[in-house]
């Protein structure tokens, strides 16, 4: 894909535009790989590698879409006449893959180059150990970004934003970057941004985390975690593994965890992967191979979208190796394993820019090697709103309906109820207000929250006592009829 690129040098000190030998625009496809090689190999580096007879050269990049155009941006550094580029799409693509011919040229004097987005899982484990070089291509730096727009559009940008690249692959950032003024190849890149960020399609319209109610301790860890993320946004932290950024959120079902973290994923403009153990089957050919390699599909995606907040919903369904029987422990063990291990990798791997928050309805069944520290680290609890928060809650799903409705009197005849439900009362009073023909009433909510009791007199006296009030009247059924829930 990318011939001759030698003469691609940005070495003036005024940042003149970058130009092909006749004057002629350079088209992103042909820079953006080169450029961002030219960024993580120091010059001095790049002159001893192409000077070098015998050479081992390692490079990792962001994701597998970035393999085949960084191979072919390391011609520049000279020949080699063994290369390795894998992605991990074939069963040859292991460590114990290709160790004799690596072996082979280094004896005699050859060079051998490697190129893979997760090297010690893909490349000859001889290639990886022997190397003389082992370089890192991040996601592209603004720096990077502004040259190949230079040597796109002949114009420097005079503005971008933080972190331009961050969530796009190298095919985004090509189709965004071409011929014409530098301010469009801007506005394509943020918006092409904008859009990556809302992999789940209900990202967008969710309520902006600092905003969310009810939610206890899980609510203190995510503000900071949205503060860590901007530290490290202004360069404050200095690396993402320092952030405290792997959690499991475990509640009965209906409290909110799938809106808690799209309304994480929105205040901390992160591209938000949600995944779960069912998605791995159904997705997939549904055998032990097919769901492992949907497990490493899933943390690539999370990896090529970095920074990113990776939702692992319904964890529990990893089942505990401590619970299963004979039968079921041959099967589950190597995809538990499997997910340990790609877990452990996405914290340790530099530069990997991943958050992941696990989803269970049952923190007592969760394997106790998927929660210790440093993999998913804690367990916190979300526990049923109490009054003031469920008013909140129903203030927020009703707007600006009713703004002088005293919720305080709805919440006390819900409490009890989780979001879910709150959502469920605003949707059928919104519902009756419509049917009847008129604005929403309060009458609506209330009628959602707290349904008129239709029983005869004799079957409420045959019935046990409810333990909480209806509107038409109080808990026991004995007691005179009330009009203090209206």
């Amino acid at each position: 894909m990318i011939a001759d690129l030698t003469y691609f040098r940005d070495d003036a000190e005024d940042g003149e535009a970058v130009l092909g030998r006749r004057g002629r625009r350079v088209p992103s496809i042909d820079t953006l790989a080169l450029f961002a090689l030219e960024e993580a190999i120091p010059a001095a580096d790049r002159r001893r590698i192409a000077r070098a007879k015998s050479f081992a050269l390692v490079i990792e990049v962001p994701s597998a879409e970035w393999v085949e155009p960084v191979r072919a941006a390391c011609m520049t550094l000279g020949n080699w006449p063994v290369v390795y580029a894998r992605t991990g799409a074939t069963r040859e693509d292991r460590p114990d893959r290709g160790n004799d011919a690596v072996a082979r040229r280094l004896a005699e004097g050859g060079r051998v180059l490697g190129v893979a987005q997760a090297c010690d899982r893909h490349l000859p484990s001889a290639l990886v150990g022997a190397a003389d070089g082992r370089y890192r291509i991040p996601v592209p730096s603004n720096a990077v970004v502004a040259r190949v727009i230079r040597a796109a559009t002949g114009q420097r940008p005079t503005a971008m934003p933080p972190s331009i690249a961050a969530g796009l692959g190298i095919w985004d950032l090509c189709a965004a970057i071409r011929a014409g003024s530098a301010r469009a190849c801007v506005e394509r890149l943020a918006t092409a941004a904008e859009a990556r960020s809302t992999v789940d399609g209900q990202v967008a319209d969710a309520v902006p985390f600092p905003a969310l109610r009810g939610y206890g301790a899980s609510h203190a860890w995510g503000m900071r975690l949205l503060e860590e993320l901007e530290a490290w946004r202004e360069g404050r932290i200095g690396s993402f593994a320092a952030i405290d950024r792997n959690v499991v959120l475990a509640s009965s079902p209906g409290l909110g965890k799938s809106t808690y973290v799209r309304s994480l994923a929105k205040s901390a403009r992160l591209p938000l992967l949600v995944s779960s153990v069912s998605s791995w089957f159904s997705q997939s050919n549904g055998y032990l191979d097919g769901v492992v390699k949907h497990i490493d599909i899933t943390f690539e995606e999370a990896y090529a979208r970095s920074p990113s907040i990776l939702f692992l919903d319904e964890i529990d369904s990893i089942p505990s190796r401590s619970s299963m029987d004979g039968r079921n422990s041959s099967w589950w063990t190597p995809v538990v394993t499997h997910m340990l291990l790609k877990i452990d990798e996405c914290c340790a791997r530099e530069g990997a820019g991943v958050c992941i928050i696990g989803a269970t309805n049952h923190a007592d069944r969760l394997d106790a090697a998927l929660v210790r520290p440093g993999r998913l680290g804690q367990v916190i609890r979300i526990s049923p709103p109490a009054a003031p928060e469920l008013a909140a809650i129903v203030r927020q799903h009703l707007g600006a309906d009713l703004p002088d409705l005293d919720l305080t009197v709805v919440a006390e005849l819900g409490l009890g109820a989780t979001g879910a439900q709150v959502v469920g009362w605003v949707k059928a009073a919104r519902a009756r207000a419509r049917a009847a023909k008129r604005p929403l009433q309060a009458d609506d909510l209330l009628e959602a929250v707290a349904p008129p009791d239709t029983r005869t007199p004799g079957e409420k006296c045959a019935a046990p006592c409810t333990r909480r009030p209806t509107r038409s009247g109080p808990r026991c059924c004995a007691s005179p009829m009330s009009s203090r829930w209206i």
